[in-house]
């Protein structure tokens, strides 16, 4: 009878194998003995055993499995009956375990994820002739080793090596829309480079000539000691200033200033949009008009992935602006993506700036004589409308904290605002500054004017 049931379960294996590595097994009541036939059948692997091996085993599966795990459901019912598979040159050797030498040990895992080390350790004891018992423990992310004293001390020592906590980098985030009309005007009103011509990089550029003017109000060395890059801190703190600036001017919009706390080599993800309903169509029947709608996703997706590398940031970001125009006439709806992937490689607290990300916008400007255009009627005739086509850049600024292992993200977050709050003050400082300039300029012109009408006129004489 046992023959027969061997040959049928062996039959009805190979009929609804799908390919060669994954294979359809369900047995009921089956004898171990059979198990240790159907494995070594399936896997074309000698297995050696003396004595008779007393048990019965039930497995009951939806899918196909793989027939590699044939052979651990077989380590596990041997294990569980207190035998093990040993491994030879060319074939399984069967014994019984020597409970005298077996070592039991929980082991408590406090950074990783104990699944995740569960398979280091099964990929490192694949090899080996005497593999010790691992299992799982999920509610308190732990591994169960059972096996050799030698095994298990092995096992202890490794995860205590790796199983250490990682890296913590704050990256602050700031995302403005520029206007490039309004920043060439202020370019020219204050007599600064960068906004005479716009570019991608010229927030970069004016940035730097706010930073190339003195500033002795403001120090930064206390940053020093949390491990923060002087030089970088400086030139954030201008770019801010630059911002700050531009946005007082109205030639900036803050979007949105979003932060997130990222672990060492992981990716982490920040979106700054809302789902909006858009119009897509509109019919009429004898019931009424209806009218068709879609929902659609627009905004900013940032994607930042942090490696930490002797004090310095490899930063793989990924930014993704997409948006949609809506359709009156059409179900499909106009929609727009733009992406932007770099790898930027940053000193701690250092910035980098992304942009590219370019849309347009239409606005009016009414001017014309004071008092004279608010006169109604008459008014229109001393007044000037004008239409402009303006281009707005979307720039994000992304700046990566490194938090020390001593200290906490609070105290992090805390410096952080710090520098923003320093901000205000690098402006009025700035601003005190070019008022000096733009005076000591005109006195200069006024001296100059005079002196070449002196010598006019001495001259003349």
């Amino acid at each position: 009878m046992k023959i027969i049931l061997y040959l049928v379960l062996s039959c009805l294996i190979l009929l609804h194998a799908k390919d060669d590595a994954f294979i359809n097994i369900n047995f009921k009541n089956l004898d171990i003995e059979e198990l240790i036939k159907i494995t070594s059948k399936q896997l074309n692997q000698n297995i050696f055993y003396m004595g008779t091996i007393e048990g019965k085993v039930d497995f009951i599966s939806n899918e196909p499995i793989k027939k590699d795990k044939l052979l651990k459901m077989l380590e596990y019912t041997l294990f569980q009956k207190g035998y093990t598979l040993i491994k030879e040159d060319d074939f399984l050797k069967i014994e019984k375990i020597d409970n005298s030498k077996k070592v039991v040990n929980v082991i408590s895992i406090k950074n990783l994820e104990a699944q995740n080390v569960l398979k280091i350790l099964t990929t490192i004891f694949s090899n080996k002739k005497s593999n010790p018992m691992i299992t799982l423990e999920k509610d308190t992310n732990s591994v169960i080793v059972i096996g050799n004293k030698k095994d298990v001390e092995y096992i202890n020592d490794l995860i205590t090596k790796i199983d250490t906590s990682n890296a913590q980098i704050y990256v602050k985030a700031k995302i403005v829309e520029i206007s490039e009309t309004k920043t060439k005007e202020i370019g020219l009103e204050y007599g600064l480079n960068g906004f005479n011509k716009y570019s991608s990089t010229s927030l970069s550029t004016f940035s730097s000539s706010f930073n190339s003017l003195s500033n002795n109000a403001i120090n930064l060395s206390e940053f020093s000691s949390f491990g923060f890059d002087i030089g970088s801190l400086s030139k954030g703190l201008s770019l801010g200033a630059s911002i700050n600036f531009l946005k007082q001017n109205q030639a900036v919009d803050v979007i949105s200033e979003p932060s997130i706390l990222c672990i060492n080599n992981k990716e982490s993800s920040i979106y700054v949009g809302e789902t909006k309903s858009f119009k897509t169509g509109q019919t009429t029947n004898n019931s009424g008009t209806s009218e068709s709608y879609k929902r659609e996703e627009i905004g900013l997706r940032l994607k930042v992935k942090p490696r930490i590398s002797d004090n310095k940031i490899i930063l793989d970001i990924n930014t993704i602006l997409e948006d949609a125009k809506e359709s009156s006439t059409s179900e499909n709806l106009d929609t727009s993506k733009k992406e932007v992937k770099t790898t930027a490689i940053l000193n701690n607290a250092e910035s980098v700036i992304i942009g590219g990300l370019i849309k347009s916008k239409k606005f009016q400007i009414d001017s014309g004589l004071p008092v004279l255009k608010d006169i109604p009627l008459l008014g229109t005739l001393f007044k000037n409308e004008k239409y402009i086509n303006d281009k707005i850049n979307l720039v994000v600024i992304i700046t990566p904290y490194i938090v020390p292992k001593d200290s906490t993200l609070s105290i992090i977050k805390s410096k952080v605002d710090y520098l923003q709050s320093l901000e205000d003050v690098y402006v009025n400082n700035l601003l005190k500054e070019l008022e000096n300039k733009n005076k000591k300029r005109e006195e200069s012109l006024n001296k100059s004017h005079k002196e070449l009408l002196q010598g006019y006129f001495t001259n003349t004489n």
